[in-house]
């Protein structure tokens, strides 16, 4: 039995739509700690669009995240 690739495609598109609205694109890329030295001391587990996608794939690396 295969499963529908209908969450898949919903879930992409609600995605996209999601990335979409980060029209400053605070999470476009990873941030530098060059850049922002003390960035690290706050955010703990810094994320960025294509990690969050990548994550997608694999939901269990994703309840993790969740548990913050």
């Amino acid at each position: 039995m295969t499963s529908s690739p209908r969450p898949q495609l919903e879930l992409r598109l609600a995605f996209e739509r999601i990335v979409g609205y980060d029209e400053i694109e605070f999470f476009k890329i990873f941030v530098s700690k060059a850049g922002v030295p003390d960035y690290f001391d706050v955010i703990t587990r810094p994320m960025h669009w294509s990690l969050i996608d990548a994550k997608k794939a694999r939901p269990t690396r994703i309840l993790g995240d969740q548990r913050l």
